[in-house]
């Protein structure tokens, strides 16, 4: 069984792609992560010691230690392929969450499947990451996008990070995540808890690995990038919607948070 490395050219980035239109029918491993998702046909997919068949839209994410091996299931099938560093990785996981890695690693396998908007956005990062570094394109920024949205899409179809949470906490998460909370604050989070202020922070970033503001931050700032992107909202509507009742205040965590402004977050990001 062979160890796939990333190719010297490839290695120089964090992050490598292609559009491949043929099978890897040999059971390999890796010494890096790699993520890819089925653009046209189906495949048959095999794992450690799972095997499924792959059509489009279905996604999975390889860690260095799984051993996979990818056969034609249709005459003209392709998927892109998209490789990353393990440093880079375990850095961009890390900020997710200091127990993340350690779940994601636990984890028997990591298949998903994307809404086409997924698929179009990943493709989306991909091409611009495929851009001239002339052009002006921010890779940095680009890269960190691609993997968090992989990570993203990953953690919330995989049970990762659920499985010891307590009744309560699952519900105010589901509280929280639902559109129609997207304006709360803390205080209405708190207001449907039985515990005190101190002791609820305690107990949630005990079990989430991080604290209430960071996890409504991100709750928030995903939700602003899909207005961003997916909607002709003002700048101004988007802050009131998430409930900042301060615009500068808005645009400044969305900057701090994505490591640039709301406006050129959308322009970097717009679909060719």
């Amino acid at each position: 069984m062979n160890t796939f490395e990333i190719d010297s050219e490839d290695s120089k980035q964090n992050i490598a792609f292609h559009h491949i239109f043929k099978d890897y029918p040999e059971l390999h491993t890796h010494d890096y992560w790699e993520f890819f998702v089925v653009l046209d046909g189906s495949y048959k997919h095999k794992i450690n010691d799972t095997t499924s068949i792959m059509k489009k839209n279905h996604g999975f994410l390889i860690r260095p230690n799984d051993c996979h091996a990818l056969y034609n299931n249709e005459e003209v099938c392709s998927h892109i392929n998209i490789l990353i560093r393990k440093e880079y990785m375990e850095h961009v996981i890390n900020n997710f969450s200091p127990y993340l890695y350690e779940d994601i690693s636990k984890k028997d396998a990591l298949p998903v499947y994307l809404s086409d908007m997924q698929t179009e956005r990943i493709v989306g990062y991909v091409s611009l990451l495929k851009e001239d570094i002339t052009t002006g394109v921010d890779v940095e920024l680009v890269s960190n996008l691609l993997v968090g949205k992989i990570l993203e899409i990953v953690i919330n179809q995989g049970n990762i990070l659920k499985s010891s949470k307590p009744a309560w906490l699952t519900g105010i998460l589901v509280q929280i995540n639902s559109p129609k909370n997207i304006s709360w604050s803390v205080n209405d989070v708190l207001s449907k808890s039985n515990y005190s202020h101190t002791h609820f922070a305690r107990l949630f970033k005990e079990y989430m690995g991080c604290t209430l503001i960071q996890y409504f931050t991100k709750v928030k700032m995903s939700t602003a990038q899909d207005f961003l992107l997916h909607s002709n909202m003002s700048i101004l509507d988007i802050s009131e919607a998430l409930g900042y009742s301060s615009l500068s205040h808005f645009i400044h965590v969305f900057k701090k948070y994505y490591g640039t402004s709301p406006m050129q977050y959308k322009k970097i990001n717009k679909m060719k």
